[in-house]
């Protein structure tokens, strides 16, 4: 793996894994699916939905066997899932809800949204390059038109 650069997101509460490869060469393989192999090339992702799309009825004492939907993406440049090996923190057509959970994995803190869900429903976009998560929301807070609050490690943030 010399100079290969890769992100893997794969979190449980999320229903999409998502390997994406920078630079290198990369074999995947799937854990229910190990004959299958995948080698992504640099800027390409393989996306695999995590909920099973056709069950498949199992005979007795036998694992139960899924289709899961695959897709490998070719992109132009680093993919925003993996701008984190520049230090860049990049939001795409993202949930404030999805944004929160960003935040509260990149910089180790509580985020709390106190608001309607179509405020957490509201997507934005955003790039920041090695800023403070004041920084961030302040940034967010001018499209946004929210309030926000830190105190100890727990954002809390308002209409």
């Amino acid at each position: 793996m010399l100079g290969t650069a890769f992100n893997v997101r794969a979190y449980p509460d999320e229903s999409n894994s998502t390997t994406t490869l920078v630079r290198g060469s990369l074999q995947v393989k799937l854990n229910k699916h190990e004959q299958q192999v995948y080698i992504l090339k640099p800027d390409e992702k393989l996306i695999v939905n995590k909920e099973p799309l056709l069950p498949v009825k199992s005979t007795p004492g036998l694992e139960q066997e899924e289709i899961i939907k695959l897709k490998i993406v070719k992109t132009d440049s680093i993919p925003p899932e993996a701008q984190w090996t520049n230090n860049n923190l990049v939001f795409e057509n993202k949930r404030l809800d999805e944004i929160a959970l960003i935040l509260s994995r990149w910089y180790g803190v509580s985020v709390v949204i106190n608001g309607s869900d179509k405020m957490k429903a509201e997507k934005y976009n955003g790039f920041y390059d090695n800023q403070s998560i004041q920084n961030v929301l302040e940034a967010l807070k001018i499209s946004a038109g929210f309030s926000y609050k830190i105190e100890n490690n727990t954002v809390l943030i308002e209409p």
